[in-house]
């Protein structure tokens, strides 16, 4: 019987449009799903934060018509992962799921749809550049509470972690900074007087007891790729998109590096959104918003659907399957010695 495996992909699935009621939902989900595992905000007190943070986002997309790339580029990543597994895949059964954090459908409604009897295992891919309680973490919180209802997939459920500061990904987000930097006609020379900005998700210097705040794997994302791009360009910044809740927070905050950089008159400033494999409003807007008072900025996309970043994701995928065959011959050896 040929083994099938099912692969859910997971993202924070943002509104694609501003309307008010979707943006209230998302902001609501994400208050209960993800601040108050820093902060404790009353219950009560969730959608009244929820309603505002939903105008706000609904007035602020809504003027500058708005509508957010991130859904549509993660289905597009899950379905060319799935047609790049099947072509090199072909004696599994695989299968690509897209699941989103905090709108349906969510990890617990795929993987309470899945038929645990016909599915031999499950892995969970994180589209997320770093792993933390707040991106590859919120999965396995709903995991703990399926399980506590009593649906338990043993050990068919595996987590792939983050890129973290894996080489080969730090390799190809170099490759494509430059690539759109050609695009954007810049030459080699006009980068060395130019600067280079990253945007990162901002986290909480001291968590929670218990929580992985991400900072050190961030980090690592971060030297892997200054370690090529630095030296090519006059400074490598880091500007981190933070909030308020919860204590201290990485510095420098994004407006912060933005108000250095614009008393320095530092110009150019290339953005580019680190932190982030796919556009959406935080890297699009929320960045870019900071660095405003910045009088030649030059915005770079994320990875987005990069054919490379499909790639990088399906070799990782196919060495992991590997290596657990070659652990399972291993076990058959040792068990008819």
């Amino acid at each position: 019987m040929t083994r099938r495996i099912d692969i859910i992909c997971l993202t924070y699935g943002e509104p694609e449009t501003p309307g008010l009621i979707g943006q209230y939902r998302y902001s609501r989900s994400i208050l209960k799903r993800l601040t108050r595992l820093i902060s404790a905000i009353p219950k009560p007190v969730l959608p009244i934060i929820a309603i505002k943070r939903a105008i706000d986002r609904w007035r602020d997309q809504s003027e500058r018509e708005f509508s957010s790339p991130l859904e549509p580029i993660s289905k597009r990543f899950a379905n060319d992962l799935q047609l790049q597994l099947s072509e090199h895949i072909e004696a599994i059964d695989l299968r690509v799921h897209l699941a989103l954090e905090f709108r349906a459908p969510t990890f617990k409604d795929i993987l309470q749809s899945l038929p645990v009897e016909e599915v031999d295992q499950v892995l969970v891919l994180p589209l997320y550049v770093a792993d933390s309680s707040f991106t590859s973490g919120i999965s396995k919180i709903d995991y703990q509470e399926l399980r506590a209802k009593g649906v338990d997939w043993q050990d068919k459920i595996q987590w792939l972690s983050c890129p973290n500061g894996d080489a080969e990904f730090g390799q190809l987000v170099v490759d494509h900074v430059l690539t759109q930097c050609t695009k954007e006609g810049l030459q080699p020379e006009d980068l060395q007087s130019a600067h280079f900005v990253c945007g990162v998700h901002g986290t909480l210097l001291d968590p929670p007891e218990g929580l992985d705040n991400g900072l050190q794997t961030t980090l690592a994302h971060r030297d892997a790729v200054r370690s090529k791009l630095e030296p090519l360009f006059a400074s490598f910044q880091v500007g981190w998109l933070n909030h308020t809740r919860g204590g201290a927070w990485t510095e420098p905050a994004m407006d912060q590096l933005g108000d250095t950089l614009a008393r320095a008159n530092a110009k150019p400033v290339i953005y580019y959104p680190l932190g982030f494999l796919a556009d959406n409003a935080e890297s699009l807007l929320e960045g870019p918003d900071a660095l405003s008072g910045l009088p030649d900025l030059v915005r770079l996309p994320c990875l987005n659907n990069h054919p490379g970043l499909v790639t990088y994701y399906r070799r990782r995928i196919s060495a992991f399957l590997t290596k657990q065959v070659s652990k399972s011959e291993s076990l058959n050896k040792e068990m008819h010695v």
